[in-house]
């Protein structure tokens, strides 16, 4: 949202001080594409210390709690956007991936409906939908808005994965390859998709590839449990039962680091 995004360093005492709306919304937004989330909200809620009708520190307020799984301080943010811009259709957007985080599925219907109101052509939108689809077992559903996302922008990786999902609910498992692997070629580093084919290559009894997969996912991001659980689960079925144990016994390990 804001062109300004250099790694960001801690201001030193004789370093000037930003102090305009505009400065801190910058910093806001730079700091949180760092990670540096703690840091980010301290800038972004000063501006809403001064101005509670900023549009955009209440989006980015809202992201960032999005990502932290604080759904219902995201939402506060994003419903305050609704009511200072109707027309803006990223914050029923984010509210209906919060009600979808939540499990309100209604909720999120109608929100993602009313982003369509606003932008017919938003694919996002049409794989929110998507996702309650899924969620109420409406696979046929599911695949026709995602086809539809898909022509809008072939390119979202998180189109094929669902998909996938829904194409393997349908019980055809040769398309749910085709739709992960798809989406790996459009983010390679997409640990879910990696966990996904895992799993499907283990039901199928298809040892080496499971493993191929696991081990991708693990080498991505080597804390992640499902994927270490996946692992361990294909060397049990090869009856590698000391690498199996050597694979969970590093999980806690990992989590303990990775927190």
């Amino acid at each position: 949202m804001y062109k300004f995004t250099p790694s960001i360093k801690r201001l030193k005492q004789d370093e000037p001080t930003v102090t305009t709306e505009q400065e801190r919304l910058q910093l806001g937004a730079a700091l949180a594409k760092e990670g540096r989330y703690d840091e980010a909200l301290a800038e972004l809620t000063t501006v809403l210390q001064t101005n509670s009708n900023s549009v955009h520190a209440h989006l980015a307020v809202g992201n960032i709690y999005l990502t932290q799984k604080h759904y219902q301080e995201a939402l506060h943010h994003f419903l305050a956007v609704m009511l200072l811009d109707p027309l803006m259709p990223e914050a029923p957007l984010n509210a209906g991936r919060v009600y979808l985080k939540q499990g309100k599925l209604s909720h999120a219907l109608e929100q993602f409906e009313n982003v369509l109101n606003l932008d017919p052509k938003s694919a996002p939108a049409q794989v929110g939908i998507a996702q309650v689809c899924i969620e109420q077992k409406q696979y046929d559903a599911a695949v026709r808005r995602l086809k539809f996302a898909l022509s809008l922008d072939p390119e979202m990786s998180l189109a094929h994965l669902l998909m996938a999902e829904a194409y393997k609910n349908k019980g055809n498992i040769s398309e749910a390859v085709i739709e992960l692997k798809t989406a790996l070629s459009l983010n390679s580093k997409f640990v879910l998709a990696y966990i996904k084919l895992g799993r499907i290559y283990l039901e199928q009894e298809e040892y080496v590839a499971a493993k191929d997969a696991f081990e991708a996912a693990i080498k991505l991001n080597p804390a992640i449990p499902a994927a270490r659980l996946g692992l361990a689960e294909t060397l049990i079925q090869e009856n590698k039962l000391k690498e199996a144990v050597e694979v969970i016994s590093n999980l806690p390990k990992l989590q303990q680091r990775d927190g």
